[in-house]
């Protein structure tokens, strides 16, 4: 509509009250176009007009030039939406942090303080640290198809299948140990990253 209003009315109308295409049909071969209903209102039928084209480039430079602060004010309008809505909505996020680059041997104690140390008022409701999990993650995969397979043999009656039975079961067994074992902290190694969740968001 911008561009409308700016450029494109003031160009159809000086193309269409210009003269410079022909009117001879018949001897349209010769002539560079032949006015019409369509062509009384492109720029060719201004061709030799200096005044009108020059006023128009500088109309469409001008429209150009506001459509560009018309996006940069969209842009503008878009990023302070983003920010109301983004206050509006409390998320988990809003009340951890996560700190990074941590000895493995520091306690949570030894993070609240830290915290405590930078904000007298917070209140802490939670220190998380992370571990690598690949490992216990493998051994649910394992346990999981073993499981399949131990469902799969019970629905059997075949004798012969007895054996399989029990080679499923001692995996099972021996994965459910191992996952025991692994559900401690204690034995998983400390990652050097915290997450550390606040009572309010304003923490």
């Amino acid at each position: 509509m911008m561009m409308f209003l700016v450029g494109s009315i003031y160009n159809l109308v000086t193309n269409k009250e210009a003269e410079d295409c022909s009117e001879d049909v018949e001897n349209a071969s010769g002539v560079y176009c032949v006015r019409g209903y369509i062509h009384s209102y492109i720029i060719s039928n201004k061709r030799d007009d200096e005044k009108s084209l020059r006023i128009q480039s500088i109309l469409n430079l001008v429209t150009i030039v506001i459509v560009m602060f018309f996006f940069h004010y969209l842009r503008y309008q878009i990023r302070k939406l983003n920010v109301e809505s983004d206050e509006k909505t409390v998320t988990p996020s809003d009340y951890t942090i996560e700190i990074q680059d941590l000895p493995e041997e520091t306690t949570d104690e030894e993070i609240k303080k830290w915290i405590y140390q930078l904000d007298g008022q917070a209140e802490i409701v939670r220190v998380v640290r992370t571990h690598p999990i690949s490992k216990y993650v493998r051994l649910i995969e394992k346990k999981s198809n073993f499981e399949m397979k131990k469902a799969k043999l019970e629905s059997k009656t075949n004798p012969k299948m007895e054996n399989q039975k029990i080679h499923v079961l001692t995996k099972l067994n021996s994965i459910e140990q191992k996952l025991h074992n692994l559900e401690g902290t204690d034995h998983l190694k400390k990652c050097p990253v915290a997450f550390v969740t606040f009572k309010t968001a304003q923490r």
